[in-house]
């Protein structure tokens, strides 16, 4: 199968062909990837990256400042910048416009605090409050003010179970880490585990104590 030849060439066999011979090939299918496999242009892409990378991060900068950018968050995630603030208002407006989910991802990725009045407006006229993204871009921003949307989130049916895990995958500094401990200690079962699940991949040395503190409090019960 066509896409089958792609992923062992692109995945498991990657070694054995990188050259430089492989470029064009790997234009096209960033360009044209096969059909119902859009998600070959990813992996493409992290090729090129390896063998161009000034053209592969020119592709993932225009691509995140899209609309409906092709390439998946994991993809326009890996620039080494740690914020992007020449093309942050494009990223907050797209977000704003078309209020997917890959759009708060960029927010949560590269914003700097000069957008922060724009996010807050995003995030205040939503009626959800379960937003991770939006949330771990506060955090690392507004402490402050993400702490404050952070307990929120913990109240809300449903969302309490995971917005810990899923906002660390944005940011989890100390204010995160607080309110993780504090959720060992939260009355439904399902949180604590959340909590302790999330502590344990983005936790610090300080959370070492109370999970164990937790851990023996579930045992003895």
């Amino acid at each position: 199968h066509p896409y089958l030849q792609h992923f062992d060439i692109l995945g498991y066999r990657w070694d054995a062909v990188k050259t430089a011979a492989m470029i064009p090939s790997l234009r096209k299918i960033i360009e044209n990837p096969p059909e119902r496999r859009p998600d070959l242009r990813d992996f493409a892409i992290r090729r090129l990256f390896e063998l161009e990378p000034e053209e592969a991060r020119s592709r993932i900068l225009d691509d995140l400042q899209r609309l409906e950018p092709r390439f998946g968050f994991d993809v326009l995630a890996m620039l080494p910048d740690i914020t992007l603030p020449q093309v942050e208002a494009v990223i907050v407006g797209n977000a704003a416009r078309t209020r997917s989910w890959i759009g708060r991802e960029l927010v949560a990725r590269y914003g700097t605090k000069a957008i922060l009045p724009r996010v807050k407006a995003l995030y205040e006229s939503e009626a959800s409050r379960c937003e991770p993204a939006l949330i771990g871009y506060f955090l690392r921003v507004d402490p402050a003010y993400g702490e404050v949307r952070l307990r929120e989130a913990l109240i809300v049916p449903l969302c309490s179970v995971r917005i810990l895990a899923q906002t660390a995958h944005y940011y989890a500094g100390p204010v995160w880490e607080k309110l993780a401990i504090e959720a060992l200690r939260d009355p439904s079962v399902e949180v604590k585990k959340s909590a302790a699940s999330a502590l344990g991949k983005h936790g610090s040395g300080a959370a070492k104590n109370p999970l164990f503190e937790a851990f023996e409090y579930w045992h003895n019960w």
